[in-house]
């Protein structure tokens, strides 16, 4: 079926190069990857919809992102090879090279070679895209329709600033406010997860990443939903470690993609 689950920040592979590089301990860079996201979604293929999941952790290329989301004063000869796009992620420190670490923390000792950011984005960057358009683009001229689901986890608190860290819900769908994807599909992931006990919000504070705004055109029939998943629900965030509500929450996300695919089905 025309449906693809995509896992961009599930990626554990870090390069020796990049731990050479390293002020922030790889073990608080863990703790930004999308752990398990990958493992939650694993059963999606045997339902009929397809699984992309990047290898690459975030810290070394964030896959969600634009590829001219780039801090150019982390780089040595910063010369862009295209026009900087100043976002509020890049300003953040979290454009598609992170300068920062989840909390803060430079990532880097010193400012990186040119080549090495280069590398980076045609080596991993641009074929993980190349992959999302080629998948999609079949699924347009053999279905005439595209679903894309962006699978990501979020901590269970919103550490916001001057005020005390404010607790999650269970499932945060972005649709970009409507922008991404038809009222069914999004009317469809709320229900199911109402009806599986979980709570779930819309649009705050993930509206939907760069993947969801750029593939989602629901008047070409190509429909982009970014879900995020409350960690406390199948892991310790401490630990970094699978709990036992893991299997649970793996065949709620299995039941989600058996009823997508199914419904896509029918209506072919």
């Amino acid at each position: 079926m025309p449906v693809l689950f995509n896992s961009p920040h599930s990626g554990t592979y870090y390069p020796a190069s990049f731990c050479r590089q390293l002020k922030t301990p790889l073990t608080v860079l863990r703790h930004s990857e999308d752990s398990f996201v990958d493992k939650l979604f694993i059963d999606a293929p045997q339902t009929g919809a397809y699984l992309l999941c990047n290898t690459y952790s975030r810290n070394y290329v964030d896959t969600n992102r634009a590829i001219a989301e780039l801090d150019w004063d982390m780089i040595q000869s910063p010369t862009p090879p295209f026009p900087p796009l100043d976002s509020t992620k890049v300003s953040q420190g979290y454009g598609v090279i992170p300068r920062l670490a989840y909390n803060g923390q430079d990532i880097y000792l010193h400012k990186l070679q040119r080549h090495d950011v280069e590398e980076r984005l045609e080596d991993i960057y641009k074929p993980v895209h190349k992959q999302l358009h080629s998948l999609l683009t079949m699924f347009q001229e053999k279905w005439q329709m595209a679903i894309l689901i962006d699978c990501h986890s979020m901590p269970s608190h919103n550490f916001l600033k001057h005020s005390s860290p404010v607790a999650q819900p269970d499932i945060i769908l972005g649709n970009r406010h409507g922008q991404s994807c038809a009222q069914w599909l999004t009317e469809m992931a709320v229900n199911l997860f109402n009806e599986a006990g979980y709570s779930v919000k819309l649009n705050a504070p993930y509206p939907g990443g760069y993947n969801t705004a750029r593939y989602g055109c629901p008047l070409q029939q190509t429909h982009s939903l970014q879900i995020e998943i409350n960690r406390a629900l199948y892991m310790d965030e401490g630990d970094l470690t699978p709990i036992t509500s893991f299997t649970e929450v793996q065949q709620t996300m299995t039941k989600f993609s058996a009823y997508l695919t199914d419904h896509i089905r029918q209506q072919l």
